[in-house]
């Protein structure tokens, strides 16, 4: 279970955000289950990424010392920030947040997309600055059928949080 808190007031521009310790979000956030879903899928991504350093973690703490163990493990929240990494995350989550609000809020796909991929392109701290917002439009475009998927399986969360 993910830990989210719903915040009666809005924290900057920022609608959400997600850390290793949760998901915080703006109880009016725009297309909230959306917002919502890609923020979940985000924290999925970190953790998994975590989840998988934690072997070596244990290996390396095994045959040096037990305390090298964590240092491994921090490390590889560190990993997450790599910018080729955050971006197909950003990328990914963004997708998902796009067919979240076509699918359950009838929002218009091309019109959500390009929406996303300006806000990506201005913000986020100029990690897709290079690429240019309609290459991030286009990035979105080809996760359609991805995030089609994510969204069908995970259908039944996204409508109790369309509750919340």
């Amino acid at each position: 279970m993910i830990p989210i808190r719903v915040r009666e007031h809005k924290n900057g521009s920022a609608n959400a955000s997600n850390s290793f310790v949760g998901i915080s979000i703006w109880k009016g956030a725009p297309n909230f289950a959306a917002v919502l879903a890609q923020e979940r899928y985000e924290w999925m991504f970190k953790w998994k990424l975590a989840l998988a350093m934690l072997p070596l973690a244990l290996v390396v703490g095994y045959f040096t010392h037990w305390a090298v163990s964590p240092v491994i493990f921090a490390f590889s929240m560190l990993i997450s920030r790599i910018p080729s990494l955050l971006r197909r995350m950003e990328l990914r989550g963004h997708a998902i947040e796009v067919a979240v609000a076509h699918k359950f809020y009838g929002v218009p796909l091309e019109v959500h997309e390009q929406s996303e991929a300006r806000a990506m392109f201005y913000g986020y701290g100029g990690l897709f600055k290079s690429m240019g917002s309609d290459t991030v439009a286009g990035e979105l475009k080809k996760l359609r059928g991805w995030a089609n998927e994510w969204v069908d399986e995970h259908a039944d969360v996204i409508r109790q949080d369309m509750k919340r």
